[in-house]
């Protein structure tokens, strides 16, 4: 799967930047993140939720991509075709708040309950593959 991703990844973020980004923009959001180490610049597709503040993303505590956001304070994101600044608040050591919004994830998204290996039962998704997938994942919150 995650080959799959990383050839369709790089035509999300052609689309992102083009009149096309409606196909998707109201489920990802495209980060643009420097290298710690490296100063590099990387473009990452990744899906979202809305809140009251900005947005939430989730990934996998394994990828290595997300610990670049730790030396962050804000960042330059393509939201629904417009380049915004967010400050950016990365969530790794708090389970009970990942489990909240993995859960939210989940409910609103089959994809994202599929890719963190939670199932759902008549739309929810189950308590115990929630605590389970909550340690293996990371928040992201960008606020602007």
């Amino acid at each position: 799967m995650k080959s799959i991703l990383s050839l369709l990844n790089p035509v999300v973020v052609l689309l992102a930047n083009s009149p096309l980004h409606f196909l998707f923009s109201h489920s990802i959001v495209v980060l643009n993140v420097r290298g710690a180490r490296s100063g590099k610049m990387y473009v990452i597709p990744v899906s979202y939720l809305k809140t009251k503040s900005g947005i939430i993303c989730m990934t996998e505590r394994a990828g290595l991509w997300w610990k670049n956001l730790a030396h962050e304070q804000q960042l330059d994101i393509q939201l629904a075709g417009k380049r915004v600044s967010a400050s950016v608040n990365v969530e790794k050591e708090d389970v009970g708040i990942i489990a909240t919004a993995l859960e939210k994830f989940c409910r609103n998204s089959r994809a994202s309950a599929y890719f963190a290996h939670v199932a759902l039962v008549d739309g929810q998704p189950k308590t115990q593959d929630i605590d389970a997938a909550a340690p293996k994942h990371v928040l992201i919150e960008l606020t602007f």
